[in-house]
């Protein structure tokens, strides 16, 4: 898959992105590059792009590589279950617990890595209830894991 669009960190000017993955939900898009770089489109509700910002965009923008943006990434995997019907429209619980961690990302580390523990703990709710499956939860908590390590490195 390619994509033809205007980079927000190139200035003017275009770039082509070359995808390895595109992951597609109702409202938003993400993929990574072969350079393996993530970038997500769409629909921007409860910051799903993870570029820091709550702007809908129509062409790809990079996802931040900080904690913050790997967070984002976590919230658009969760929308793309809630697009896809598998959660509720409030994931069953998992957007307020993630907006509560990138709430507190910048100046509360502590309370964004307790808040990604609770979630690690829902999503476990999940899978044991039968709402998500084994996969899908794994790749939550792993997600949430590493940015608990990031946190905390």
């Amino acid at each position: 898959v390619e994509s033809r669009c205007h980079l927000l960190h190139s200035g003017s000017g275009s770039a082509r992105l070359r995808f390895q993955s595109v992951s597609t939900g109702a409202s938003h898009s993400c993929g990574v590059t072969t350079a393996a770089a993530a970038y997500c489109w769409g629909f921007n509700f409860f910051g799903f792009l993870g570029d820091g910002t709550f702007t809908d965009s129509n062409v790809p923008v990079l996802v931040f590589n900080q904690p913050g943006g790997l967070l984002g990434v976590l919230i658009a995997d969760v929308g793309n279950l809630i697009d896809t019907g598998t959660l509720d429209q409030g994931g069953n619980g998992l957007l307020g617990i993630l907006g509560a961690a990138l709430a507190s990302i910048q100046n509360d580390r502590p309370s964004s890595s307790k808040q990604l523990n609770a979630f690690i703990n829902a999503v476990e709710g999940l899978i044991n209830g039968g709402l998500l499956t084994a996969e899908q939860g794994q790749a939550l908590i792993d997600a949430a894991q590493s940015i608990i390590d990031q946190l905390s490195g």
